[in-house]
């Protein structure tokens, strides 16, 4: 199926018209007070459970196994009761996971960036409930679908630079030949297209950005949404200098099993309403997901790292637990991009661990660069991290040396421990 196609019969199924019904319960979550969604989400997870328990021959054996029958669980806060359900159960079980014949449901894969890629299924109830959120979320930022859209998202094949769709209004864009001699043939048809809004890979916008930056181009594009990887500030700054834009942010995954979006005042992420419970510990989370009742996913754990205030309130998102490097001492060091934030001279950085206490930094610099910005970044990163603590190796390379996944997102630490 050509992308046309394939993007046009995607939308359509999840146009308003077959989805108005998500639509107005999502707005009426949105509407319901603290103690009012509480009581949502416990009815929600009551019946949750008890759907896995009685129809999903997994989760039966899952917790009898465990000691634990389906009256044992009779509120929300009994939730933690439950064992954790991990990626590697799932890969062994996902089939028996299911509360519905598996030709009655759609399969889909994560992207596998830490290794095998996991397989989930999903209801087309849940596939048009997830499109309300996003309509409903996208509303609230000044979006309306059907108004014109940027996209890159890795959608098109590595050879085909655009496709536009009628239908959505989308015109679709490359995020693998994104370079300084195609800036300006990007420039040309977004702004030809004029977008109320573009999409993307946090890297893939910054990618676009940087190359149009070198080129002297800009835009004047009111709304910018990225999602799929972790947002380092480095990257908003520079996606919203260039494009003239706004940038509202979103936290999900493939399995949907957790979903927070960016508030409207930038000041943190809120989990949207009736979504998922979600909970935190210091290097991973726990979510359970109310919208997908035939593949059920209750408290599956995370490799994620949100970081919460005082009251709870979500103020960052620090991205995978993967994505921290090991020192000699075998402490975890996290959110290191702050030591290529601003500097003038490199265009991307990546960091690639191998062994523990070890790390290589890969580099690849723009017409700034000299070798002062070597010394300037170690001594950001040796803010963080005791000299003798880490060895780190500079390796100036070329853009296609920088690794990313299939779908072209991208980790500012690559880590091959296992």
């Amino acid at each position: 199926m050509n992308v046309t196609l394939k993007e046009s019969v995607k939308y359509i199924l999840r146009s308003r018209l077959l989805i108005s019904r998500e639509i107005s319960h999502v707005e009426w979550l949105y509407s319901l007070s603290d103690d009012e969604l509480y009581d949502y989400k416990e009815r929600q997870f009551l019946n949750l459970f008890g759907r896995a328990y009685r129809h999903s021959s997994f989760y039966r054996e899952f917790y009898r196994n465990k000691g634990i029958e389906e009256n044992d669980i009779r509120r929300l806060e009994d939730i933690t009761k439950l064992p954790v359900l991990t990626k590697n159960i799932i890969k062994n079980s996902s089939e028996s996971m299911l509360t519905l014949p598996r030709q009655l449901v759609f399969k889909a894969n994560t992207s596998g960036t830490t290794g095998t890629p996991l397989s989930v299924y999903h209801s087309y109830k849940a596939i048009r409930l997830e499109q309300a959120y996003n309509w409903v979320r996208r509303r609230r930022y000044g979006f309306t679908y059907g108004e014109k859209l940027a996209s890159l998202r890795g959608n098109l094949g590595v050879n085909q630079f655009s496709a536009y769709i009628p239908v959505s209004n989308t015109l679709y864009l490359s995020s693998y030949q994104i370079s300084d001699s195609l800036a300006q043939e990007y420039h040309s048809a977004i702004g030809k297209f004029k977008p109320k809004a573009i999409e993307g890979y946090p890297s893939s916008l910054y990618n676009l950005a940087l190359a149009l930056r070198r080129k002297g181009l800009s835009f004047d594009i009111p709304l910018a949404f990225t999602s799929s990887e972790t947002l380092f500030p480095f990257q908003r700054s520079m996606i919203e200098e260039v494009f003239g834009t706004v940038v509202f942010d979103m936290y999900g995954c493939t399995e949907r099993s957790v979903c927070f979006s960016e508030r409207c005042q930038h000041n943190g992420y809120y989990e949207e309403p009736g979504y998922c419970h979600t909970e935190l510990f210091d290097d991973h989370i726990v979510t359970t997901s109310f919208i997908n009742h035939v593949f059920p996913l209750i408290r599956y754990r995370v490799d994620d790292v949100l970081r919460a205030d005082m009251s709870g309130n979500i103020i960052s998102i620090d991205g995978r637990n993967e994505d921290v490097v090991i020192c000699k001492d075998g402490v975890k060091v996290g959110r290191l991009d702050h030591i290529i934030k601003g500097v003038e001279g490199v265009a991307i950085a990546q960091i690639i661990q191998r062994v523990p206490g070890e790390i290589e930094i890969n580099y690849v610099p723009d017409d700034l660069f000299s070798d002062s910005i070597i010394c300037e970044i170690e001594d950001r990163l040796y803010h963080r991290i005791a000299k003798n603590n880490i060895d780190v190796v500079f390796s100036m390379v070329d853009r296609d040396s920088i690794e990313y996944t299939g779908r072209n997102k991208f980790s500012f630490v690559k880590s091959y421990l296992s």
